[in-house]
């Protein structure tokens, strides 16, 4: 970040952009000399107004001479977590499945000295609302089972049930997940699911979905169908 920001010659805020693969590689998908949304984030959580810092260095104020020769931050006991927003509930039949393009419509903020009641706080005002019980039906494909083990885990541990396609549920079964309904066909599981969302507000059957599909087409039309659907 250093390198770069005074290679280009930056003098405030800039946005960096990394992606990083599965060995750890850091790649660098683009630099804006402009602020983000990180930037209150990250004043509130640390105490220190980087926005006065920044226009202050656009004028001609150094650091050193606004007294900033260090990046010590104050110690806080609070955690902070910052969780995207998405308008895929206000859209209905939009597709929610993710990729490296911005897809967040707004970002939420939650902090606490507890850093599971911080994520909670800031998913809830995120508009992900998080319900303690019910069933979480569960569709991978093959290449993401053994990775999602731990999550299917501890939802289980959490006491929710799991009900999951005829693929997928056999190897939960084989990896001792004994109690795991599977579904006979995939379009059940579709139709119920359909009822489910239709109905949830009074239902509260499902309240998670938790699906990664294969890079076949046939099977990203289904995912396509089922992240809808969700």
């Amino acid at each position: 970040t250093r390198r770069l920001a005074l290679a280009i010659g930056i003098v405030g805020l800039l946005n960096i952009q990394f992606i990083v693969d599965k060995d750890d590689n850091v790649f660098v998908i683009e630099v804006n000399p402009r602020a983000s949304r990180s930037v209150p984030f990250l004043s509130k959580s640390t105490g220190c107004s980087l926005v006065d810092i920044a226009v202050k260095a656009m004028l001609g104020q150094s650091l050193k001479d606004q007294g900033i020769t260090e990046m010590i931050l104050p110690d806080r006991s609070w955690w902070y977590v910052k969780t995207p927003a998405f308008s895929f509930a206000k859209l209905t039949g939009m597709d929610t499945y993710l990729s490296p393009e911005m897809k967040s419509t707004g970002e939420a903020i939650g902090y606490d000295r507890s850093l599971n009641r911080a994520l909670y706080k800031s998913l809830q005002a995120s508009g992900i609302k998080m319900k303690p019980y019910g069933t979480v039906m569960v569709t991978l494909a093959d290449e993401d089972k053994e990775e999602a083990l731990p999550y299917i885990r501890r939802f289980y541990d959490l006491g929710f049930n799991i009900e999951a396609t005829i693929g997928t549920a056999e190897f939960l079964k084989s990896m001792a997940y004994a109690h795991v309904s599977a579904a006979r066909s995939v379009k059940e599981v579709m139709r119920s699911f359909r009822l489910s969302v239709q109905d949830l507000s009074a239902m509260s059957s499902i309240p998670g979905l938790c699906s990664r599909a294969s890079i076949m087409k046939t099977a990203l039309r289904s995912a396509s169908v089922r992240h809808r659907m969700a």
